[in-house]
């Protein structure tokens, strides 16, 4: 912008320049500038000090009265330079950190001016630009309305929905939850969805209808039309065998067995199942009254705590009947791992450095080779290093307590993942948790992570003892910790799975049942393992000289 100064303004400076005091009066500081322009973004100008021609000055800028920023006037101006005043490094720019929408005012001073810069305040009127939407009413039926909805120039925010019911507005929910086919089309980050559940099942017909809020029209394909029988629908009950103990991350399969206590016939491709996490399984085959049918349904662990799973029969997207349940806790100790030796033996183990596994003696030998990773996905190898005096024979024998049935597998190579720390348990104490990758008379479908929780009963030797374990995985009968794929697992200091990481012991070996000896299939013979559990001691000082890992910590 070229500048054209008014001559009043040089009469102005003149008759600055003959009063201007001499060199030994103190002199006021003198400031001339402009507040150019000032829009719905950005407020510009320059300011000027004769009395300090090669300083940049500060600009306080005011919006409806109030100090929203001081910025320094130190941007060069070619137009101000030319008009001969100084180097012309004198001008400003602000930009708002967001636009001024409305009518506003607009200031502009020196600091230590006592009056503004001329053309000083401005006045802005700004329209706030168009919001646009898009999304659709993909669903509407007696129980629930979904769909989803998306702003191009809001992308990264939820919009709120309103839905109507024959016309009458009945609720305004946000549009937030993930939709990945929303994701996948280009919307954004695809967190646009919406589901609303009607405070009552309908019945009879409906329009239901959903718009953005502040926009002037539907989302697509709104209205829909429902209609809902007055009738009750025919009962239904459920079972469920889900494993209650899943790692976090991990995906795990289940049967719901529905059974039909009603008087209709379930009849395929109009009855399915539906699961709390949205999922949905459709009959195959119809069944009467009487009649049971079984869906195949996939849980995953998406959040750590103590979790209710349920699943609930529908017939034309009307849910009924008493809904199947299984209480589900999902753990975060990944830190938990299979290792199998190359003589055979399948045990667990605890990651306790970025190249160092704790485990049991008993689970492999000095010349053996150990596979560590999760069941089906051994893929780092290690060498074992037993404990000094430990025996195979005496771990065997009558009093196998004496024997030190401690290891540790010094990794090949790096394994990433979360490692516990290690604490030293000559007297452990306090509650403790097992853990193990291990299989049990009672879950025969392979190895699978389960969890105990107990206090120490009795140290002997080696070992301490627990008796009389309550059940977390709820898969064991009296136990958690079993036969078979456990030996070699940690035992955590506190009684909470999901938080304890400090290693105080390793599984050792289990007590059969009175008057019974192990056969060699004890992980899947009821009598055995149930009485109680042995766990070795922790020597953190050998395991700490054996395995040389600067990562190891201690808890």
């Amino acid at each position: 912008m070229r500048l054209t100064l008014r001559p009043v303004f040089w009469v102005l400076l003149l008759f600055v320049g003959l009063v201007a005091p001499s060199r030994a009066e103190a002199q006021a500081i003198n400031y001339f500038g402009f507040l150019d322009d000032a829009d719905c973004t950005r407020a510009t100008g320059w300011v000027y000090s004769p009395e300090q021609t090669a300083t940049a000055q500060q600009v306080q800028i005011y919006v409806d009265g109030a100090l929203a920023t001081t910025v320094v006037a130190n941007q060069f101006r070619p137009d101000v330079a030319a008009a001969g005043f100084g180097t012309g490094y004198y001008g400003f720019t602000w930009t708002y950190p967001a636009p001024y929408y409305g009518t506003h005012s607009v200031r502009a001073r020196a600091v230590g001016a006592g009056t503004d810069l001329f053309w000083s305040p401005k006045t802005i009127s700004c329209a706030a630009p168009a919001i646009n939407y898009f999304g659709f009413l993909d669903d509407a039926n007696c129980t629930r309305a979904t769909g989803w909805v998306y702003s191009p120039e809001q992308p990264n925010s939820s919009q709120q929905v309103q839905l109507f019911v024959d016309g009458a507005l009945a609720a305004t929910v946000l549009a937030n939850q993930f939709r990945p086919d929303v994701a996948a089309a280009g919307f954004g980050g695809g967190y646009a969805g919406f589901t609303w559940t009607y405070a009552s099942t309908m019945i009879g017909s409906h329009a239901v209808r959903a718009r953005a809020v502040g926009a002037g029209t539907d989302l697509f394909w709104s209205p829909r039309t429902v209609s809902c029988a007055s009738g009750g629908f025919d009962g239904a009950t459920g079972t469920t065998d889900l494993r209650r103990t899943l790692v976090l991350g991990e995906s795990a399969e289940t049967v719901v067995r529905m059974t039909n206590t009603g008087t209709t016939t379930w009849r395929a491709g109009r009855y399915t199942l539906r699961g709390d996490d949205g999922s949905t399984k459709t009959m195959l085959y119809d069944v009467g009254p009487g009649g049971t049918y079984p869906f195949t349904m996939t849980v995953t662990a998406n959040a750590v705590g103590a979790h209710t799973k349920s699943w609930r029969m529908a017939v034309d997207g009307v849910e009924f009947g008493t809904p199947a349940t299984s209480s589900l806790v999902v753990a975060s100790l990944g830190g938990v791992y299979q290792v199998q030796a190359s003589t055979g033996q399948v045990c667990s183990g605890t990651l306790i450095g970025a190249r160092t596994l704790l485990t049991a003696a008993h689970c492999g030998t000095s010349a053996a080779i150990a596979y560590v990773g999760r069941p089906g996905q051994l893929l780092v190898t290690g060498r074992y290093v037993l404990y000094p005096g430990y025996s195979l024979a005496q771990y065997a024998g009558p009093v196998s307590w004496w024997a030190p049935d401690l290891a540790v597998v010094r990794l090949d190579a790096p394994l990433d993942g979360p490692r516990a720390a290690v604490r030293d348990s000559q007297a452990p104490v306090g509650g403790l948790t097992t853990a193990g990758w291990g299989r049990s008379f009672a879950h025969p479908g392979g190895n699978h992570l389960h969890f105990g929780q107990h206090t120490v009963s009795e140290v002997v030797g080696w070992h301490f003892s627990q008796r009389g374990v309550p059940v977390i995985d709820g898969r064991d009968d009296l136990t958690a910790i079993v036969c078979q794929g456990d030996s070699g697992g940690p035992v955590f200091v506190g009684q909470t799975p999901w938080t304890g990481l400090c290693v105080a012991g390793v599984n050792s070996y289990n007590i059969p049942a009175p008057g019974t000896s192990p056969p060699p299939d004890a992980d899947l013979t009821p009598p055995q393992c149930v009485t109680g559990t042995w766990h070795a001691k922790i020597d953190r000082a050998w395991v700490l000289a054996v395995a040389q890992d600067p990562t190891i910590l201690g808890c």
